[in-house]
């Protein structure tokens, strides 16, 4: 196809010139030996002699030679009065612009041919660098999953090992002290097991770890079968260093509701809500529909450990604020900005 499109470029070439010419041969002829004047407009000639010069460079010279000879033999056959030497001057001059115009489009064919190879030398460094980039982006992914995969596995392990240590106590206060440390270990195993799961790193999908957490803390407390469970989260992804203490409250407040919140055999409720707003807020809520949670008890002033951690992290992590409501049983708001990847928390 390229080689078609190249003899059909080259013969519209050739046809236009002599077309061109043809133009000049007849101007010449009119003028000379119809009219029998001196006034020849020259400056048509040099349409074909600058065209054939671009485009074939200095074989366009034997247009401008051609051009040369055809003034100087219609002066010389139609014996004009003029001298002869004005003539030889444009003769001159139509094969002095032919050589400029062929020097400076060889120059320019030149330059064009330069800049097409380094354009492809580039394009070969580009790809092989794309290439070496993509190899080494699969290795850091591969790699990247295996560390995450190994921390699951480890904290699985240091969860096993919390489970036989309290099947070996029978003091209800450690075993409940085991339960709850295998509990957040198995939160944060959660994150690394989903990470390891998925395609993307740099982000945790809320909805679905959320539900997979509360999945998780309603078998740990299979005891409270009465308590229904409802999250509502959609389309909220946070980066692994939000996602963590993010879930790990999630954790203490749940648990602290399937413990507390309800007398033994109550019907109730818990409630999951995560929210996004345009600039960035998120707005998580915890609530239950059990016995209300006591006046004097404050997340920024407390003994308990589980608010304790909920204070820090929400303040320390994530910058963000909490608040009570008691109405109902109980309602933690908590309200934090997305922040990127490379934000660092202390």
């Amino acid at each position: 196809m390229k080689i078609n499109s190249s003899k059909n470029t080259e013969l519209y070439k050739i046809i236009v010139i002599g077309i061109l010419l043809t133009i000049c041969l007849l101007t010449t002829y009119y003028f000379h030996f119809v009219l029998k004047v001196e006034v020849l407009f020259t400056h048509l000639f040099y349409v074909p002699i600058i065209l054939s010069s671009l485009w074939w460079t200095r074989k366009g010279i034997l247009v401008a030679v051609f051009l040369a000879l055809l003034l100087l033999v219609s002066h010389i056959i139609s014996h004009l009065e003029t001298p002869t030497y004005i003539d030889i001057i444009r003769a001159i001059m139509f094969i002095l612009v032919a050589f400029v115009v062929s020097i400076l489009s060889k120059k320019k064919q030149t330059l064009e041919d330069k800049l097409l190879a380094y354009s492809k030398t580039l394009e070969q460094k580009v790809e092989k660098r794309t290439s070496e980039l993509k190899k080494s982006l699969r290795e850091k992914e591969l790699l990247l999953r295996e560390i995450h995969h190994r921390v699951k596995n480890n904290m699985q392990v240091i969860s096993s090992i919390l489970d036989m240590s309290s099947m070996r106590t029978n003091d209800q206060n450690a075993i409940n002290l085991f339960t709850d440390a295998k509990a957040r270990i198995h939160t944060m195993a959660l994150i690394h097991s989903q990470i390891y799961r998925s395609e993307i790193f740099d982000k945790i999908d809320m909805e679905s770890h959320v539900n997979e957490l509360v999945g998780y803390l309603s078998s740990a407390y299979a005891d409270k079968k009465m308590i229904m469970t409802a999250v509502n989260i959609s389309d909220i992804y946070l980066s692994i260093i939000q996602a963590i203490p993010c879930v790990l409250i999630l954790n203490e407040l749940i648990s602290n509701s399937f413990k507390h919140a309800f007398k033994e055999n109550q019907k109730g409720t818990i409630e999951v809500l995560m929210q996004k707003y345009d600039d960035n807020t998120i707005i998580l809520k915890v609530q239950d529909n059990g016995s209300q949670i006591p006046d004097d008890i404050d997340p920024y002033n407390t003994n308990s450990l589980g608010l304790k951690l909920v204070r820090n992290l929400v303040t320390q992590q994530l910058k963000g604020e909490i608040e009570v409501q008691r109405s109902k049983g109980a309602k933690f708001i908590i309200k934090f900005k997305i922040t990127n990847n490379e934000t660092k928390h202390v």
